[in-house]
């Protein structure tokens, strides 16, 4: 099944770390109440603010992590009224302790930890796969949104629909060519990663594919090539080297580096990205 290697990594390591507060492996998984957030403001008679959403968005998880970093990550979101159920900062110290304090890594465990942050990213084909097998075409947009990964203003019609118009294994294509989910334009080592963490080494080829995103002529011969000489983290920087991506850098780079980064390591993303091997400078 396509996906599978993806769900029974997460699955895997999550049994592995038990202990930490994950319940129910091999299932669905749930959060172990580890307490509220009394103490964290300093005195036992804190007031929370009002309760404005249960529901965590990527756009939002962000700004706090950048804000207050992950130790500091569930009391700045309370303070926004940002209150998921199953959140609390014993469960975010776990997943910075099984997965570290990245952005889309942090995000990813917490999802799977059942703490969705919805729109961390896009949803893949393999997504879609693993919804289909569980719930079927019907359950597809629900099944999407419990893993955080059903974009905002999609809807369980514009899914059944490309299932139906377009099939079961071109329903993420589908969605892009009529702009239902957004189109990245080009790859970016971002990208590489997140199919990576979703399919695994040996489907990026397929991942990126059906993202829109594998270059012409590159394919999974070419990748592993480029891992066995940069490694898995310097992939588009290889194929940049080798001609498979050209070299011009445009204006539309720096954004998606700003997108993905940040201002502050929009350098830094764009050397990862081989962008400043074409004479740019930091």
């Amino acid at each position: 099944m396509k996906g599978k290697g993806y769900w029974t990594a997460w699955i895997g390591m999550s049994c592995l770390v038990i202990t930490v507060g994950f319940q129910n492996c091999g299932g669905e998984f749930l959060a172990r109440e580890f307490g509220s957030l009394q103490g964290s403001s300093g005195g036992n008679n804190y007031q929370l603010p009002p309760l404005r959403t249960e529901k965590l968005i990527y756009s939002e998880f962000r700004e706090c992590r950048n804000r207050s970093g992950p130790e500091g990550l569930v009391y700045c979101l309370s303070q926004m009224g940002i209150r998921p159920p199953a959140l609390n900062q014993n469960l975010v110290d776990q997943c910075v302790g099984v997965a570290g304090p990245g952005e889309f890594e942090l995000a990813m465990c917490l999802t799977q930890a059942g703490v969705p942050v919805h729109g961390y990213r896009l949803p893949k084909q393999a997504d879609v796969d693993t919804c289909l097998e569980r719930v079927g075409v019907d359950g597809l947009a629900p099944c999407l949104e419990r893993w955080g990964v059903l974009w905002e203003g999609l809807s369980q019609e514009d899914l059944a629909n490309c299932h139906t118009n377009a099939g079961a294994d071109n329903v993420e294509k589908c969605l892009r060519a009529n702009g239902l989910i957004p189109e990245r334009k080009f790859i970016s080592q971002r990208e590489v990663n997140i199919c990576d963490a979703v399919e695994g080494q040996s489907r990026l080829a397929i991942c990126l594919d059906n993202s829109g995103l594998l270059p012409e002529g590159v394919d999974q011969v070419v990748i592993a090539g480029c891992i066995g000489a940069l490694g898995k983290g310097n992939i588009v920087r290889c194929l940049r080297r080798n001609g498979h991506v050209p070299l011009f850098v445009s204006p539309l780079h720096v954004g998606r580096c700003v997108e993905e980064a940040g201002v502050d390591n929009l350098a830094n993303c764009m050397e990862l990205n081989g962008l400043l091997e074409s004479g740019i400078t930091k």
